[in-house]
């Protein structure tokens, strides 16, 4: 076998045992991710040989167990350039829902004013990737939705933030989830 041969298989071995580091560590995190649901965890995945060939590092994606649909939740960070946003779910609950929410949280039978009740069991973060087209609603002045990019959105909730609370605002927001992507935001109006 010539030096170039041996070079070669050398370099397809460290590749395959580089893949197969790789799949091993999304294989664990996976079962972690199962084990503790709650918690939230960020992997970072890099491959590299024992040659002269760069490292990649590239972040894996973000896998999310929120159902296609709409998803109410309050915006606690947004990363426009990197296209996330990170939310807490929320339950938005009106009708009869709301009425026994609110009865059996505050003892209250008269049921919530407004006919609303917000209801948030679960303080978990999710950090969701949004789409590159995503629609974005906000509500006007009077207050009818408006259409805005997403680069706009951080301006619009400056005055609006719940800082006690830690979100951007203190509207709730109502999110459209296709294949673990947020496809459209729509801010909920709230008397």
């Amino acid at each position: 076998m010539h030096i170039d041969s041996r070079r070669a298989l050398l370099i397809g071995l460290a590749a395959i045992v580089a893949i197969l580091g790789v799949i091993t560590a999304i294989v664990l995190t996976t079962d972690d991710d199962k084990a503790e649901p709650e918690a939230a965890a960020t992997t970072t995945t890099s491959t590299s040989t024992s040659t002269s060939a760069p490292a990649v590092t590239e972040p894996a994606p973000e896998a999310t167990d929120l159902e296609d649909g709409r998803q109410p939740a309050f915006l606690t960070a947004l990363d426009v350039d990197g296209r996330t946003v990170e939310v807490d779910v929320i339950q938005f609950l009106t009708g009869e829902d709301a009425r026994a929410a609110y009865e059996e949280e505050t003892g209250d039978p008269g049921g919530p004013p407004n006919d609303y009740f917000i209801k948030n069991d679960n303080p978990r973060l999710r950090t969701l990737t949004v789409a590159p087209d995503v629609q974005v609603t906000v509500l006007g002045d009077d207050p009818t939705p408006v259409s805005v990019a997403l680069s706009d959105l951080p301006e619009r909730l400056a005055g609006t933030s719940a800082p006690e609370e830690g979100y951007l605002s203190s509207y709730p927001f109502w999110l459209t989830v296709e294949n673990g992507v947020v496809v459209a935001i729509a801010e909920q109006y709230v008397p």
